[in-house]
């Protein structure tokens, strides 16, 4: 699947972990997190194995879209 792709489900202002992480959960934040990212197929906008594209790509929108919402995610999941 393209990792380019969203659902129309997948939304920026949900966390998609249970758990917030809160500065003693680590460990289990982490693993839930990588699941539900690997789940979506965004696991590569946090991995390194999608690099950032260049302004000028023609993809270089999709991919700010995508990054943006696995941001989005992962701010969601923080303890305040």
């Amino acid at each position: 699947m393209n990792p380019y792709y969203t659902h129309p489900n997948e939304n920026p202002g949900v966390a998609i972990v249970a758990h917030v992480l809160n500065g003693e959960n680590y460990h289990s934040w982490l693993r839930a997190m990588l699941l539900a990212l690997k789940t979506k197929k965004k696991l590569k906008f946090v991995d390194g194995s999608l690099a950032r594209l260049a302004l000028n790509d023609p993809n270089f929108t999709l991919w700010d879209h995508c990054n943006t919402l696995v941001v989005s995610w992962l701010h969601h999941s923080l303890d305040p």
